[in-house]
């Protein structure tokens, strides 16, 4: 009787004490679990957090607070312009004439793409970020920045 007791009192003990301890990912608000995916790194081995590369959401870029704004869903694709990038203000015909061109190349991509992402019902795309290369890292020579 006395090893069960025992027993008893171990197993409450170590359950206690477990249920004390804190839950970091909730403290954290990581995107991934145990926000192993959460940082990535750049092709010159920056850290970034991916919170920071949403499509669609408000960053902070030079101290001003930025959007882009969804205007071409191409198949499987969303693209996000931000302002500046050239292809934006709907109220310019140049803008809407290179967003046309851009969102037909990627609605051309997506009828070639065998994916389950066509399957009737499913609202997930594929987002795509068109930035303003001013708020970048680029050199003013390059004409355009990809990431994987």
């Amino acid at each position: 009787m006395k090893k069960i007791l025992l027993l008893y009192i171990v197993f409450l003990a170590v359950g206690v004490a477990k249920a004390q301890e804190k839950d970091i990912s909730s403290i954290e608000n990581w995107s991934t679990p145990d926000g192993i995916f959460d940082n990535i790194f750049d092709s010159d081995g920056n850290s970034v957090k991916i919170t920071n590369i949403l499509a669609g959401k408000t960053y902070v870029v030079n101290a001003v607070p930025t959007t882009s704004t969804l205007l071409c869903t191409s198949g499987i694709f969303e693209l996000y312009f931000e302002a500046g990038c050239g292809m934006e203000n709907t109220g310019n015909s140049l803008h809407n004439q290179r967003r046309a061109v851009l969102c037909q190349a990627f609605q051309d991509m997506s009828d070639f793409i065998n994916t389950p992402l066509k399957n009737a019902g499913n609202t997930t795309k594929v987002k795509i970020w068109i930035r303003n290369q001013t708020n970048t890292t680029i050199a003013t020579v390059d004409k355009a920045i990809a990431s994987s």
